[in-house]
């Protein structure tokens, strides 16, 4: 049973404080690692006091789906930043469009590609190639920078690597693989809707790729992608959660730092770039809100959306938009 205290509120009362301070908290701007860590701690307490917390806090720090989530994100935040600090992707995307010798694949997949490194900015490193491509096929510069921002988005529903299916494999404990196909079909029809603003002429794009310099910036992420799913034996006999895929992510920086030659100091500074470390701090904090639910008893709340003419599925869609607008 779930602990509460004598002055305690129900679930209801606390699901309800916790989406109304998330709300507020994220529409004042407050960073996110700040407001991860006071609304599950506010709840907790809110709900069964210092001893529920106490308990809330040490399943967390004991979990091994805790220090999975936290080792992953970390490990993807810091080839992020390697390839930041050295201005690769800027290079990757100029290359990758010379490669594809299309307008039509150019203006769909670019942003795609750079969006699988989710570095500050990245929507303005595939721009100017969209741009450019988009002038040449017609496009106005509304319908290029609409492209440049829906095509960016397409692959995060089936890369490995992204950092929101990593969360949601976590979080939901779903196999990480199945997810991924299960997410197939909407990034199919998402590529489909955006076609009526490409178009689907494909006239040739101008100049020759280097291919050799092309796959040697690719190649840290095509080994990372690799070994995240051959390592996966590995799992079954440590207990941090999808362990296999930071070892297949360091291995894949490690790749990097080869290839690109990457200078000591370099390697020391990406280690002091905040959002690694925010990152992994907020994957810590994301653990902590999903066990503060985890122990709660959530029968008064499920009572209430069994007895509400609300579909539930449509509850959980609202807050979804809803969270998303702040």
């Amino acid at each position: 049973m779930p602990l509460r205290s004598l002055m305690s509120l129900d679930a209801i009362s606390v699901t309800l404080f916790s989406i109304i301070t998330l709300v507020v908290l994220l529409s004042i701007r407050l960073p996110l690692y700040i407001i991860l860590v006071v609304v599950p701690l506010a709840s907790s307490l809110l709900y069964g006091g210092g001893s529920f917390l106490s308990v809330v806090v040490k399943k967390t720090l004991l979990s091994g789906s805790t220090w999975g989530l936290v080792l992953n994100v970390f490990s993807v935040s810091w080839l992020v930043s390697l390839y930041s600090s050295l201005l690769i992707v800027d290079r990757l995307g100029k290359e990758l469009s010379k490669a594809l010798k299309s307008n039509f694949l150019t203006l769909t997949i670019v942003p795609g590609v750079i969006g699988l490194l989710p570095v500050a900015g990245g929507a303005l490193m595939s721009a100017p190639i969209v741009d450019s491509v988009g002038e040449q096929a017609g496009l106005s510069k509304l319908k290029r920078n609409i492209v440049n921002m829906w095509y960016r988005h397409i692959f995060v529903y089936i890369y490995p690597l992204s950092p929101i299916i990593i969360l949601t494999s976590s979080l939901f404990n779903i196999n990480m693989a199945r997810l991924i196909v299960d997410q197939l079909p909407l990034a199919a029809l998402m590529f489909v809707l955006g076609l009526p603003i490409v178009g689907l002429k494909w006239s040739a794009s101008k100049g020759s790729s280097n291919v050799k310099l092309l796959l040697k910036d690719l190649s840290p992420i095509i080994t990372a992608v690799f070994l995240s799913f051959t390592l996966t034996p590995i799992d079954k006999h440590v207990p941090i959660d999808r362990l296999s895929m930071t070892i297949a992510v360091i291995i894949g920086a490690l790749v990097f730092i080869l290839v690109e030659k990457a200078p000591l100091s370099v390697i020391k500074s990406s280690f002091k770039d905040k959002r690694i470390w925010e990152l992994s701090l907020i994957s810590l904090e994301v653990m902590l809100y999903r066990f503060m639910f985890t122990l709660m008893n959530l029968e008064p709340l499920i009572d209430l959306m069994n007895r509400s003419s609300i579909p539930s599925n449509l509850v959980v869609l609202s807050l979804t938009v809803l969270f998303s607008f702040v």
